[in-house]
């Protein structure tokens, strides 16, 4: 298959920083959220590097520099950069769905220690199969086929997670309004001990028990990928005055604030203490009723009044334990956690049907610059 390096293709420029305005009548200014698909839209009145649907975008600094969007019109801000196609050598959605499948590479390449940038030389040397046009358009309906397969999975997942909200609020109401009038609480006469992780410089090896981050707790669920590890004897000495057990919680209290997790696995591992550990009395309080109200604007807008910190927001313990919440009777907590569980099982079967689409995805675009898809 006949190949050529990617910068011999695109023509490359760096985006600026701009001027935003409220006025929608204005030109999209994008920037790195926008290859998310979820951010609100940005405007400015300025000038800049004008990309259209045609165009690769690609983040160039930060965390995310290497990941790739296109079909988006508008200014590119300074942390982005445009790729102009050359169309008689590449299709942009196949080109796409290439550095997508590079990204690791990509990300294992970058330059800078404090903020990541993508190596320029290293991007425009990559080695690009070039199949005919309608073969590489034939490779990206595949994948776009294969994609919209697992995005519709995963929809599918976060409507089970608007039912478990919905069910929260048909049967205990909003808590701002608190109209079924329960009682509050504080965290801390409902749990019998609310800690952090461990303030001591752990030392990692390249195995043994997981070390977690703040990075590690998504989607209000515990991620517990990491290349960071402890020894079992340094995991025993952090762990021996709060053991972490099933139906205990975490929460993130500096950075992204306010996100809880269940501990559902007896898998054991160690956190750093930027997160809160809480062990609730379950002769009080129901864990999964406490994970759901933890979720809510109620909880949420109470710690944003205690966070402290403006570059980095941090919840100190003694605020933690401050924080109130709606309080019914512990039989109407179990009923929600029995519900919660039967979503629960079915959620689980779509995410079974979510990981299959995904090894399908993975799968095709590993085989599409193989060869084995034209």
């Amino acid at each position: 298959m006949k190949t050529d390096k990617l910068g011999n293709i695109i023509k490359l420029t760096k985006g600026k920083k701009h001027l935003e305005t409220d006025d929608n009548s204005a030109i999209r200014y994008l920037q790195i959220e926008d290859l998310n698909g979820n951010a609100a839209n940005k405007y400015t009145y300025e000038t800049g590097v004008l990309v259209n649907t045609d165009d690769i975008i690609i983040a160039w600094d930060g965390a995310n520099a290497g990941k790739v969007g296109t079909g988006l019109t508008g200014i590119i801000g300074s942390t982005l950069a445009r790729m102009v196609i050359n169309q008689e050598f590449a299709y942009t959605k196949f080109l796409y769905w290439f550095l997508n499948s590079k990204f690791d590479l990509i990300k294992s390449q970058r330059t800078g220690a404090t903020i990541p940038h993508i190596s320029n030389s290293a991007l425009r040397n990559l080695s690009v199969p070039l199949p005919p046009l309608e073969t590489q358009k034939k490779i990206a309906a595949i994948l776009d086929k294969a994609d919209e397969l697992r995005q519709n999975d995963k929809k599918i997942l976060e409507k089970y997670d608007q039912l478990a909200q919905s069910v929260f609020q048909e049967m205990f109401g909003d808590p701002e309004k608190n109209e079924k009038k329960w009682p509050l609480n504080r965290l801390d006469q409902l749990c019998k001990k609310i800690t952090d992780g461990t303030h001591q410089s752990p030392k990692f090896k390249n195995e043994g028990i997981p070390f977690l981050f703040v990075s590690n707790i998504q989607n209000n669920s515990i991620n517990y990928d990491t290349n960071k590890y402890i020894s079992e004897e340094e995991y025993l000495t952090l762990t021996k005055s709060t053991p972490i057990e099933v139906g205990d919680l975490l929460l993130t209290i500096v950075g992204s604030i306010g996100n809880p997790a269940i501990v559902t696995n007896p898998k054991r591992f160690c956190f750093q203490r930027h997160i809160a550990h809480l062990k609730p009395n379950k002769e009080l309080i129901n864990i999964y009723f406490l994970h759901a109200v933890l979720q809510t604007q109620f909880v949420k807008r109470q710690i944003y009044i205690l966070a402290r910190g403006v570059a980095q927001k941090t919840l100190n313990l003694k605020e933690l334990k401050s924080i109130e919440i709606i309080y019914p009777p512990l039989h109407e907590q179990n009923k929600f956690e029995n519900i919660i569980h039967q979503i629960g099982i079915q959620r689980h079967l779509s995410e079974i049907s979510m990981n299959k689409s995904h090894d399908l995805f993975q799968s095709l675009l590993q085989r599409a610059f193989k060869g084995e898809l034209g």
